[in-house]
């Protein structure tokens, strides 16, 4: 809780929540996410979780990557993020894991 308290308050908003996730995504710290990075990422909590992953499930996080990338330079900035999710609300990761 104290890492992702920015402001000290002993609470946890989502604004909080929501940069703590965007900085342990953007693992080389620029500012900004590749597709790699979020790719990386998701394979990381897919094996922490011991779930098992579509087999085309990069393909599909690209799909979305691309979205989400307004100006299309290969980035992902907060702003570009949080437009994205106003847009389109929080994403369901359900369709990147295998049904058994």
């Amino acid at each position: 809780v104290d890492h992702v308290d920015e402001n000290k308050d002993g609470k946890v908003a989502v604004p909080e929540i929501e940069w703590a996730i965007f900085n342990a995504v953007d693992a080389n710290n620029d500012g900004a996410w590749s597709l790699g990075e979020v790719t990386d990422a998701i394979g990381y909590m897919a094996k922490e979780l011991d779930v098992e992953l579509v087999h085309d499930w990069k393909a599909k996080v690209a799909w979305a990557f691309k979205l989400v990338d307004a100006n299309g330079d290969k980035l992902v900035t907060p702003a570009e993020l949080k437009a994205a999710i106003k847009k389109h609300g929080y994403p369901d990761f359900t369709d990147l894991v295998k049904k058994h």
